[in-house]
């Protein structure tokens, strides 16, 4: 066995033993309680695409966390084929039989017909609220939005924060590091992120920093990622950090790397 196939064979232990803790319930004693199929991400803000909000009785359908990731996301989940196959075959029925009301809710947006199954299928749905498969990149503070919106989150009074450009590099080199080709959040490290919604302008940092400090990561955002684009998005953060001068990290640096500058060092193997 070489090097690769023990690191993808380790990542494959790791990926079930953390599905196992989630879908137990297990704590740190390792009991928990029934053992739910599927798991699925969390995030800290309740509401679904489009900057649609929870109402009072939406919030109030979901069950007590121990941490502030309390709502359902959509953009991850794990589980058995055949309990996935009984989940997304119920969310589309839900979406396709929609109407109304209802409808409105859920127009351009698949998370708010999996939030209404994970409402009615508890027992089917083991949340990953410590994030420790599924990570996400949307922030919350506990204080009042500046401008009267009132966007619900487990502790309240909140606002979202990671959509906040005065605070992007404090946000990200406060809360996360990137360590060669992983990113941790304080002392989580996830299996995966996601980006979603106000958490998408963290997600742009966090590939920033991996496509310098990262090779296979870089090439991979070469190869895949409209780099034209992006580069374009970060000439207009650099020309707005110019007028910044306490703004530090990340793509807001006065010289940072050009995204088409090659890696350098030698690929991990199977990573060329």
């Amino acid at each position: 066995e070489d090097e690769a196939e023990a690191r993808a064979r380790a990542t494959a232990r790791l990926i079930a033993e953390r599905y196992e803790a989630v879908a137990t319930g297990a704590g740190p004693d390792g009991h928990g309680g029934p053992r739910r199929p599927v798991v699925a991400s969390t995030e800290r803000l309740c509401g679904w695409g489009g900057a649609k909000l929870c109402s009072d009785a939406d919030e109030a359908r979901y069950p007590e966390s121990p941490t502030d990731s309390k709502y359902l996301n959509a953009g991850g989940y794990m589980g058995p084929a055949d309990a996935l196959a009984t989940m997304i075959s119920a969310v589309l029925e839900l979406k396709e039989s929609a109407q109304g009301e209802e409808l409105e809710k859920g127009r351009d947006s698949d998370q708010y017909y999996f939030k209404r199954y994970f409402w009615d299928n508890q027992h089917m749905i083991a949340m990953d609220y410590h994030q420790s498969i599924f990570g996400n990149f949307l922030e919350v503070v506990n204080k009042p939005c500046e401008n009267d919106w009132l966007p619900q989150c487990a502790r309240k009074p909140c606002c979202t924060e990671s959509d906040d450009f005065r605070r992007f590099a404090d946000l990200f080199y406060g809360r996360y590091e990137v360590r060669g080709c992983a990113v941790w959040r304080g002392s989580n490290l996830p299996v995966s992120w996601h980006g979603n919604g106000a958490g998408k302008w963290l997600w742009l940092l966090a590939l920033d920093r991996l496509a310098l400090e990262c090779a296979p990561a870089a090439n991979v955002t070469l190869a895949r990622y409209p780099v034209e684009m992006l580069r374009g998005v970060y000439e207009k953060f650099e020309k707005r950090s110019i007028t910044q001068q306490d703004w530090f990290g990340g793509f807001l640096l006065r010289g940072p790397m050009s995204l088409s500058e090659a890696p350098t060092g030698q690929l991990p193997p199977g990573c060329a």
